[in-house]
């Protein structure tokens, strides 16, 4: 695959040159796919810039984007198909073999991203593409287009944020690191399907930008302070909006209820803070927000179905 940034020859190993100097990748290959996770701080001196590929191959691209503002389509003004990514969504997209695609990024944003191509058997064995509510995608695969999962991009929610890191932060052994990567790489793409065939049947109303907007700052607030003791009051204040709607517009992006995401996003942190930190189990509780370890323990056994001082041994 030959990839140029502005027009300059460029690798994705390791840090980019020319405009993306500051741009700083950690990527794995494997036989089926490759995984690049990114990060870079927003930049005065580069506002805007551009990833130019052309594969030989068909392949599919999963991209997560946790900070910034990017773009993927064919860099021609009337092309049909562009897909916008904002900050805090997802989609998967087919890129066809011998087709210019061009990705933009606003680099007045900070930036940080995961980006996994798999070939495009892999992700046949593994997607279903048979169901209906996939025979769009599937059809533009069959006729070779550059197409999406979603229309619209999807917000990335507690479990995907949760594989962005395991994926990103693998240190599993190097004989079972690819096998545990193409596993969490199928389990996301799982969740992407289930997330969009939601969208598209339980028809649910579509949010104004702005609306969508706060309900993205309410999940970033969960994200950033799990142990506060946040109700749905305080956090509407926080956004500018009030409970009853906060609580209405929460479950329509999310599926599920503002304390029931804040139950998984600290249930999901205190797991990985026992793997990979020695901390007592009480500290651990008051880190994620519960001020008795029982309390914690229970919450925690209900959510895993095992106990949190079994996760170490």
């Amino acid at each position: 695959m030959s990839m140029t940034v502005n027009g300059t020859a460029v690798t994705q190993n390791g840090k980019i040159s020319g405009p993306f100097a500051h741009f700083t990748w950690i990527e794995f290959r494997a036989v089926d796919f490759c995984c690049f996770y990114g990060k870079a701080p927003a930049s005065r001196d580069t506002p805007t810039g551009h990833i130019a590929l052309c594969g030989s191959e068909p392949l599919i691209r999963i991209i997560c984007c946790r900070q910034g503002k990017l773009s993927i389509g064919t860099g021609q003004q009337n092309a049909a198909t562009t897909i916008h990514l904002p900050a805090n969504s997802h989609n998967l997209c087919f890129i066809p073999a011998d087709i210019q695609i061009v990705t933009e990024y606003d680099f007045t944003l900070p930036q940080e991203l995961l980006i996994v191509d798999l070939k495009l058997n892999a992700f046949r064995q593994y997607f279903p593409l048979d169901h209906h509510a996939f025979t769009p995608l599937n059809e533009r695969i069959n006729q070779s287009e550059l197409s999406a999962l979603s229309s619209a991009s999807l917000p990335l929610g507690p479990e995907m944020i949760s594989l962005i890191q395991a994926i990103a932060h693998c240190k599993r052994p190097q004989f079972s690191k690819p096998s545990y990567i193409k596993a969490k790489i199928i389990e996301l793409m799982l969740l992407q399907a289930e997330q969009q065939w939601k969208s598209t049947y339980q028809r649910m109303p579509t949010l104004r930008d702005d609306e969508l907007q706060r309900i993205y700052e309410v999940r970033d607030i969960l994200h950033a302070e799990p142990a506060n003791d946040h109700t749905l009051l305080s956090l509407a204040h926080r956004v500018g909006t009030n409970d009853a709607t906060l609580k209405k517009q929460f479950k329509q992006v999310f599926g599920t209820t503002v304390f029931h995401y804040l139950t998984d996003v600290r249930m999901r942190l205190a797991k990985e803070i026992l793997l990979e930190q020695n901390e007592k189990i009480a500290t651990v509780a008051q880190r994620v927000g519960y001020k008795h370890a029982t309390h914690f323990t229970a919450a925690f056994k209900k959510h895993f179905g095992y106990l949190p001082t079994q996760v170490r041994a």
